[in-house]
């Protein structure tokens, strides 16, 4: 079962699919290029790009799709978080801030119902 999971995850993180986990909160069922245009919508004016897919050292349970953009921002699509945590948005280095910006939930929310 581990090994499937694990090549899973590795085919989202290559952009080939969207992860079949079951769904924890509403980024949980998102290709890498759904979360990386959430980025643009969040962020338009930055080049966004994938970074890094964390897996909590292989024990699962945290799961994260991490995106960096060229003007020092991050966001983090933390997939087996509940909804207060499901996503880390750290605009243009702001490391103490985390929370998306009020004006672009909205924005975000229209784009799933979209899907």
């Amino acid at each position: 079962m581990k090994s499937v999971l694990a090549n899973k995850f590795a085919a989202v993180a290559k952009g080939s699919g969207a992860s079949s986990i079951s769904s924890n909160n509403k980024y949980s069922e998102l290709s890498q290029e759904q979360m990386l245009h959430i980025c643009k919508l969040i962020n338009p004016s930055a080049e966004w790009k994938f970074f890094q897919y964390l897996d909590n050292d292989g024990k699962g349970g945290d799961d994260c799709y991490e995106f960096l953009s060229d003007d020092e921002s991050c966001i983090q699509f933390n997939i087996h978080q509940s909804q207060d945590d499901e996503i880390r948005c750290y605009l243009k280095g702001d490391w103490e801030n985390d929370e998306v910006p009020e004006n672009k939930i909205e924005v975000i929310n229209n784009y799933l119902e979209s899907l």
